[in-house]
């Protein structure tokens, strides 16, 4: 019996740290779109906010598993919410973009005024 929890608790801290790593390509994705529209903050939080209740239980049990498993997870969604607060602030306060002639596949007009 005592394989066989040594194996579970190996297999638990490897599927903690996968499911953490699982956060990565949304992070690098709102990195290189530097756009975090399509994220909901509201979901990662809510992740997140479980993640901090296990670790703390996992700390309270003194299941080293589980403490690597949500550390893991807590951040990735960290790095998450972080990117998606930082371009969707950049989003915000970025002044509107005026379209000219050219933006919108126009030629312009002969006068030289790009905006007709």
């Amino acid at each position: 019996m005592a394989l066989f929890d040594s194996l579970i608790a190996w297999l638990v801290s490897v599927v903690g740290v996968a499911t953490g790593a699982a956060y990565i390509p949304q992070a690098l994705r709102i990195w290189k779109r530097r756009s975090s529209d399509d994220v909901s903050i509201l979901t990662y939080a809510l992740f997140l906010g479980g993640q901090i209740i296990y670790l703390v239980y996992g700390i309270r049990i003194r299941q080293w598993p589980l403490i690597i498993g949500m550390s893991a997870n807590i951040i990735g969604s960290v790095a998450v919410i972080f990117s998606a607060l930082r371009f969707r602030a950049s989003t915000i306060s970025a002044p509107p973009h005026s379209s000219t002639a050219l933006d919108e596949g126009r030629e312009p007009r002969a006068d030289g005024d790009r905006t007709g």
